[in-house]
């Protein structure tokens, strides 16, 4: 497995930038919001101002049925990463570090073609970049029903 850049002769268009700024601004806000609230509990970006529009925060999953669903605790799981806080990352959501890494790659791949009109190729071939796909897919099927179990029969 060894990186690399390839020249490309494709022009980046409004999409590629629009995904650019939209995937930077996920790490700013990630690295730039306080790891810990006032109560010192883990933070998200504007959770108070969310929490009190929509009386009970960003997952409607958790707002409804009053346990939490597969992505619950990524948005903070991301700022407790963005601060080096591995082990909470992990507690509020286990698939938060595997899906910070993707979205870091992806970041790098988006940036390489919008900034150099270069593909950045990882070098892992399709059907190893598929499997990964489908143990992220089978990892939120398993955590959905762990949670929904667990939020069904109680604590």
């Amino acid at each position: 497995w060894r990186p690399s850049f390839v020249r490309t002769d494709a022009v980046p268009t409004s999409t590629d930038w629009i995904e650019l700024v939209g995937f930077v601004l996920v790490f700013v806000l990630a690295f730039g919001t306080p790891a810990l609230d006032a109560a010192g509990q883990p933070n998200a970006p504007f959770q108070q101002a969310i929490e009190a529009t929509t009386g009970g925060g960003l997952c409607l999953w958790r707002r409804q049925l009053g346990f939490e669903g597969a992505g619950c605790g990524l948005t903070r799981g991301f700022v407790q990463l963005g601060h080096g806080q591995l082990v909470p990352a992990l507690r509020l959501n286990p698939l938060t570090p595997a899906i910070f890494a993707w979205c870091l790659w992806h970041t790098a791949e988006v940036a390489s073609f919008v900034l150099f009109r270069r593909r950045l190729r990882h070098g892992i071939p399709s059907v190893w970049v598929w499997r990964g796909y489908g143990a992220f897919f089978f990892g939120f099927a398993i955590l959905a029903v762990y949670r929904l179990v667990l939020g069904l029969t109680g604590p």
